[in-house]
């Protein structure tokens, strides 16, 4: 500034225009450069230097001491007193935060305890309490470790801000592990209650605390379409562009422009790195630690390979092959009403494994061998019929299947009555009628929509193997009395599937099987020398075939 101010007073004498004068100024300010350089490192070697020397003043403060009266001239040494109080003072444990933070974050976690819209879901579980609780109280001290960090690394980088590290808490991890597991509304009240826990610890505002929620909810999305592992490692790129659009918003809703954006930017990529890398370390742990069953388990439970499935195929392939089938109506079904499609194939293909040990004793595993049932009373069969359902739970628990699973499994029979055999009882009987009760199942009936829609396939599918030249008008009116009949009987009261739910699933259901049941032409040389054969007709089962008419499940 003062070489500049030499040479304007050097031109201003002389005998030329304003615009010449200004124009000489521009041409020489424009040639001057810097020739001294501040030396960062140097100075701040000696300040340090400095500060090592100098001794600490100590000022004693008794308590109930008066600092400064009102009006009096504030002297030196008293501002200095304050100045001092004022500090500690900052750095004590404040009662009206931590009740402040305490009584929003227990009306925050109210979320986790109301359905929306009346929509029943399954009920807290305290594993469920442990895990949200452990989450929170690992990334809040994550959030506060990462804000000290920042604090000592300023201490010695002036030139460093503490809050950069605050974009790199993993939050994004912990909400996709809360999406590997819970319901939509859970995981959602999950990552409110980490953004505000995590903002609170890490000491900043209201552009902070939307960078992680929107992260979470971000995260979540992405981690409830993953299908696969490969799924999950290839999400680092929408996740870390998602993280950076988010950041690109709080920063400047904090205030704009500042000179940390390369900081920042490393720090929010970290962070989704972080965050993928803990999903994968952790979802096994909690597949272990509280008996869970995650998005990547119920994937593995569906390879063919696996030996609760080897056996099924091998000792009952009709029972196999029927569970196949149903799968994929479940799938198709669960889709189109927003149910969990996973769990619902899964418990399909499992549903019956109970029949594993005792499989000639179901019909569709016959194969036009001698019916065993021939030889027993009616009770004995219903008994027997009856047994899979729970020794099906058993082998569920002793795989480890998960409770959502195994609860299937025991459900999807619900309490129906084995009506052949109860009917043949009856007719046998001579004084003393049957009791109903030893001809039905134990239940309970199902109590998620998962379950339900397992019954209602099973019921379909099964009773649709007795219809003589199934056409697709035929095989509709069937599945809609079957549906019709199950819901009468009071199977499906604790699932809450309405009406409308039911009939998109009926259309589902029709989808899935006039596939099954299509016709095909008589290539030459079997029979049909090229012409069309005529329609084919499924026989219909022996007379001696125990199946369910009200339910209409097959045994």
């Amino acid at each position: 500034k003062s070489v500049q101010a030499v040479i304007s007073q050097t031109i201003k004498p002389l005998s030329l225009s304003s615009p010449e004068k200004r124009a000489m100024e521009t041409l020489f300010f424009g040639l001057l450069r810097p020739t001294l350089v501040p030396n960062y490192e140097i100075t701040k070697v000696r300040s340090m230097e400095i500060k090592a020397r100098i001794e600490p003043a100590v000022e004693r403060i008794q308590k109930g001491e008066i600092l400064v009266r009102q009006g009096d001239r504030v002297t030196r040494e008293q501002q200095m007193k304050a100045q001092t109080f004022a500090d500690k003072k900052g750095h004590r444990f404040k009662v009206n935060n931590f009740i402040g933070i305490a009584a929003c974050g227990l009306l925050l976690s109210s979320g986790l305890l109301f359905s929306p819209s009346a929509t029943k879901v399954g009920i807290m579980l305290r594993r469920d309490y442990i895990f949200i609780a452990t989450l929170l109280v690992t990334f809040s001290l994550i959030a506060k470790g990462l804000f000290a960090l920042g604090m000592v690394v300023a201490e010695s980088s002036p030139t460093f801000d503490p809050s950069t590290l605050a974009y790199a808490v993993p939050i994004a991890g912990a909400s996709g592990l809360s999406a590997l597991i819970f319901t939509t509304r859970r995981y959602l009240v999950t990552g409110l209650l980490l953004a505000f826990y995590c903002t609170m610890m890490s000491g900043n505002g209201l552009g902070m605390f939307l960078f992680y929620f929107l992260g979470a909810m971000w995260s979540t999305w992405l981690t409830a379409r993953a299908q696969t592992r490969q799924d999950m490692v290839v999400q680092i790129v929408p996740l870390s562009l998602g993280l950076l659009a988010l950041w690109f918003g709080s920063t400047f809703l904090d205030g704009g422009t500042h000179t940390r954006y390369l900081g920042e930017v490393v720090a929010t990529i970290g962070g989704a790195a972080f965050s993928l890398l803990l999903v994968f370390s952790l979802a096994p742990v909690l597949e272990m630690a509280f008996n869970y069953t995650t998005r990547f388990r119920l994937m593995e439970l569906l390879n063919l390979e696996q030996p609760l499935l080897q056996d099924l195929m091998l000792n009952a392939p009709g029972t196999y092959h029927h569970s196949l089938i149903v799968a994929n109506m479940v799938e198709a079904g669960a889709k189109a009403i927003g149910a969990h499609s996973l769990i619902c194939k899964v418990g399909a293909l499992y549903h019956d494994i109970g029949k594993i040990s005792k499989a000639n004793y179901f019909i569709e595993n016959q194969l036009g061998a001698e019916n065993p049932h021939d030889q027993l009373s009616p009770s004995m069969s219903a008994l027997i019929l009856i047994s899979h359902a729970k020794q099906g739970g058993e082998l569920g628990v002793q795989h480890r299947l998960s409770k959502e699973i195994t609860d299937i499994i025991r459900q999807h029979h619900g309490t129906g009555v084995i009506r052949y055999f109860y009917q043949k009882a009856l007719n046998q009987a001579d004084a003393t009628p049957p009791k109903i009760e030893d001809f039905s199942y134990p239940g309970p009936r199902p109590q998620t929509r998962e379950a339900g829609i397992v019954m209602l396939a099973d019921a379909v599918e099964a009773s649709s193997r007795t219809l003589a030249n199934p056409t697709s008008h035929r095989l509709r009116a069937h599945i809609d009395s079957v549906l019709k009949n199950i819901n009468a009987d009071g199977q499906l009261d604790e699932t809450n599937l309405t009406f409308k739910e039911l009939s998109i699933l009926g259309d589902s259901f029709h989808k899935v099987l006039r596939g099954i049941f299509h016709h095909r032409i008589a290539y030459p040389g079997q029979g049909g020398e090229g012409k069309e054969a005529a329609p084919a007709k499924v026989a219909p089962p022996a007379p001696t075939a125990p199946v369910m008419l009200q339910g209409q499940v097959s045994l």
